[in-house]
């Protein structure tokens, strides 16, 4: 499921990247949200107030809807054409985390609460790692060089939670979702990615994360990157994206495949 605002270059992408990799993703409509809410976070800027919002409702339709688990993205989310290969083996290796054995109704597990696939953090050398082949990842010369410093290329990293900011795309469980709702019911008061990570290293929530990223963010080249920002900037969101941007992290970029017919990554 992705949050979305609408804006069509962000939407279209989403679309284009589901079609070429075989994804059903859905995209609920964001109900009008009164000043009352909006005022009430008093600490944030107004485009996280937005983000938090939508999350918490987020989590509310996919309790109701009684799903055993649930993949959240931002709508600039982009991934490799691959993911479902990169999934299967992702989810191997999250069976030796957890120490469960996966089935077909439910191949990742539940013994979790959150799985972090789009972050902004590297690995941590002092946590303990389950280290897995995967044959679509970028060499490391091309990956950010947090990442790349951590990384030996061809394999990606699982670790329990450590910490993480930024959150392009995010698993949680059912009952994840409703320990996490708690969490927001506190009242807190900070962005979506810090009310997780600190719930995440506080062990309010079990939570794994995986290095380099599988989930990444697509950034246009004519467009604001982060609605957050620009709404907190006032600024006008350009809505006429037509040059091809890049993604960082990704080696088969779908929306780059989808649209271009081309990667795109950085070298």
């Amino acid at each position: 499921m992705t949050i979305s605002k609408g804006t069509p270059w962000r939407v279209d992408g989403m679309r284009a990247a589901q079609n070429v990799t075989g994804l059903d993703i859905k995209i609920p409509p964001q109900p009008p949200w009164s000043s009352l809410f909006v005022d009430a976070y008093e600490t944030q800027n107004f485009g996280a107030k937005l983000v938090t919002l939508a999350s918490i409702d987020m989590l509310k339709f996919i309790i109701m809807n009684e799903w055993n688990t649930a993949l959240i993205l931002e709508d600039d989310a982009d991934w490799d054409i691959h993911i479902k290969s990169q999934m299967l083996r992702l989810a191997n290796g999250i069976s030796i985390v957890v120490g469960n054995k996966n089935d077909y109704h439910s191949p990742y597990g539940t013994s979790w609460d959150i799985l972090w696939l789009g972050h902004c953090r590297h690995p941590h050398t002092d946590v303990e790692s389950v280290i897995y082949h995967d044959n679509d990842t970028l060499a490391t010369e091309f990956l950010d060089p947090e990442t790349a410093e951590y990384i030996i290329q061809g394999e990606r990293q699982i670790q329990r939670f450590t910490s993480a900011v930024c959150t392009f795309g995010y698993a949680v469980t059912n009952k994840g979702a409703r320990k996490l709702l708690d969490v927001y019911a506190t009242g807190i008061d900070n962005p979506t990615d810090l009310i997780l990570e600190e719930a995440c290293a506080n062990q309010t929530l079990h939570c794994i994360i995986v290095h380099p990223t599988i989930i990444g963010m697509y950034e246009p080249q004519e467009a604001e990157t982060s609605e957050v920002r620009a709404g907190n900037d006032h600024k006008e969101v350009n809505t006429n994206v037509t040059l091809m941007g890049h993604t960082k992290n990704v080696l088969n970029s779908a929306r780059c495949k989808a649209i271009f017919d081309t990667t795109c990554y950085i070298f």
